[in-house]
């Protein structure tokens, strides 16, 4: 969004009355309310919504007489930021800070604005901003340190966040089922078991445990730190499930090579008329290939199609891997002829398995296609080429391979440079 045309005007009095000097009078109260409303259509699209709310103000701001100036007090400031929250419109904000700071200390230094600015910055993403007006406020309320750790958890600052959180309780504010999820992703992603159960057991007494975004997170944690039994239990102590709750339980499974359960899961979630995430189905393939499990690879791939997955680059990758691992090579040839776009790793993947499955002609007449479609061999083409040469006893195809990776700078990297010894000591 282009930078709003209307400047907030400087009061009409070098020193405005406090607000707590001269109480808000019906023109503020009308003010602000018509704010919050505006907030309400400042989304996405919502730039016309931002610039009335910026013009209301300019014209308060600029009708108002100097005893009426505390009009556009501290709670103005306040909702015109939320409508740029609304907005995400980092600039927008960045005027209402600087109006705040023009007004005198009173404003810039008002624990209202100064929270709405802290909880702006980090919407906004804008953490060195979101930091340097938090560490000015004199009173850090629990909206404050919430918006600060979500950001930093958003940046995958889990030392900062643990600091934060301590921090947090030390000062005597106590933390909700907002800062509580953003703290145990921490725990998982620095692997820290110990301080993720201290985490639970905090969230048990302050009696968050039982909300939805704080179970759902904790099955996240001890999926990720290999506690899949525990996941288990707060999983099924869920008074009501999400769509998160369950595919966090599914990637528990997953991640842990307990392909059985996830595919049970996956039944589960179907029954309940649920659908696993992209992510989720992505990452049930690749464990399914690596642990060679038919059934569960073949549940996934149903469960792609029936959720109506776009079959693009990664998920056609995905299931091209698995079906040729488990040795399903005409499997992965459908997939293969299906997909519209194919990169290098796809046509890796498909050359690979009919190399597996001892189809040598196949592998080099898709090495052609590959050629033909306007892409380049890399190293994992050549390896497989130059091993089918090995395989085929085709001295000359791996000589003209060998000169490809002459010409092309391939011909240091160590499986080319392995795989020609081999063609040559044969």
């Amino acid at each position: 969004m282009a930078p709003l045309p209307l400047p907030l005007p400087l009061p009409a009095t070098r020193h405005p009355p406090k607000p707590h000097e001269a109480p808000r009078g019906p023109a503020s109260a009308s003010l602000h309310a018509a704010l919050v409303s505006l907030s309400q259509h400042c989304g996405a699209g919502g730039g016309g919504a931002l610039r009335d709310a910026f013009a209301l103000v300019s014209r308060a701001e600029r009708d108002a007489c100097p005893a009426d100036a505390a009009v556009v007090g501290p709670e103005v400031y306040a909702s015109l930021l939320q409508c740029c929250v609304a907005a995400g419109c980092l600039c927008a904000g960045r005027q209402v800070h600087a109006a705040a700071v023009k007004r005198g200390p009173y404003y810039c230094r008002h624990t209202y604005i100064g929270t709405k600015l802290a909880v702006f910055y980090a919407r906004c993403g804008a953490l060195a901003d979101a930091e340097r007006v938090f560490d000015a406020l004199p009173v850090k309320n629990a909206f404050a340190w919430a918006a600060v750790i979500g950001l930093w958890s958003r940046a995958g600052l889990h030392g900062k966040v643990l600091a934060g959180y301590a921090a947090m309780l030390e000062a005597g504010v106590p933390a909700d089922n907002f800062v509580v999820p953003n703290v145990l992703k921490a725990c998982a992603g620095l692997g820290l078991l110990g301080s993720g159960r201290a985490v639970h057991g905090y969230a048990w007494k302050a009696g968050v445990e039982e909300c939805v975004y704080v179970m759902s997170s904790l099955v996240d944690f001890y999926g990720k730190c290999g506690e899949v039994d525990y996941a288990r239990e707060v999983f099924d102590a869920m008074p009501e499930r999400t769509v998160v709750s369950w595919n966090s339980m599914l990637m528990g499974y997953i991640h842990n090579g307990r392909i059985d359960e996830a595919a049970e899961l996956f039944y589960e979630m179907r029954v309940e008329g649920l659908l696993p995430t992209r992510v989720s189905v992505l990452s049930f393939l690749c464990a399914s290939a690596d642990l060679e499990a038919l059934d569960g690879g073949r549940q996934g791939h149903a469960v792609a199609v029936s959720s109506g997955l776009e079959m693009d680059l990664i998920l056609g990758s995905s299931m091209i891997n698995f079906y040729c691992k488990v040795g399903l090579v005409e499997a992965a040839e459908v997939i293969f002829e299906q997909m519209v776009e194919r990169d290098v790793v796809t046509w890796n993947l498909m050359i690979s398995g009919y190399l597996q499955d001892g189809l040598i002609d196949k592998a080099f007449s898709t090495c052609h296609r590959m050629l033909e479609s306007g892409l380049k061999f890399d190293c994992v083409t050549l390896a497989s080429i130059i091993m089918a040469c090995v395989k085929s006893y085709r001295i000359e195809v791996g000589g003209a391979a060998h000169a490809y990776a002459v010409r092309n700078n391939l011909e240091s990297d160590k499986t080319v440079s392995c795989g020609l010894i081999e063609l040559y000591a044969t």
